[in-house]
């Protein structure tokens, strides 16, 4: 929740005011997708642990948020009717769909696996979405939209550490967690 309403700051910016509620179809797309891909292919995900495979799907969301992010700022698109126009404008949507695959892959397998404990999910599906819908307006405001991304990636990098249980994959979600809260850091050191 928090990657879409940021994004919907960036677009707004970056692209023009009335590309900012593209970012809703684009994370229903993405979250679509990744639930049907996990329906499709729940055999072949079945065979990693619930564990192994939210840690990964956590730590490549928040790589994916900062390709995203790149590609956002720095590819310029204008309002004319072109076909290189129309091209930069669909590599934009379908990037920026990809964080939100990996949470429909997420949640679909975890809602598919933890069946029993689907009321606590959801619930705590809620409470985060409640939370970054609070948290969004004081990040946008402190940090401005690309950091704010940033924070939602490394929120992203953080639940991936705390998904991991082997000593690897959480030192990968913690590097890929203070490279990302580094970046902000730069941001600010820079301006």
């Amino acid at each position: 929740m928090l990657l879409e309403l940021a994004l919907t700051r960036v677009f707004s910016v970056v692209l023009f005011y009335h590309f900012a509620f593209l970012v809703i179809s684009i994370a229903l797309l993405g979250l679509g997708a990744g639930g049907v891909l996990a329906y499709v292919r729940q055999r072949q995900l079945a065979q990693l642990a619930t564990r192994k495979l939210a840690a990964a799907l956590c730590v490549l969301n928040a790589i994916t948020m900062l390709l995203v992010l790149e590609i956002v700022l720095h590819m310029p698109v204008s309002l004319e009717l072109s076909k290189l126009n129309f091209a930069k404008l669909t590599v934009i949507y379908l990037v920026s769909a990809v964080p939100f695959f990996f949470t429909g892959v997420l949640f679909a397998s975890l809602f598919a696996r933890e069946r029993h404990r689907i009321s606590h999910l959801y619930g705590a599906d809620l409470v985060g979405g409640a939370l970054a819908c609070l948290a969004v307006v004081p990040l946008l405001n402190w940090l401005g939209g690309p950091n704010a991304i940033l924070f939602a990636a490394l929120a992203m990098a953080l639940a991936g550490a705390i998904w991991a249980d082997l000593p690897r994959p959480r030192a990968i979600a913690i590097g890929t967690a203070c490279v990302l809260a580094a970046l902000p850091a730069a941001n600010f050191a820079a301006s």
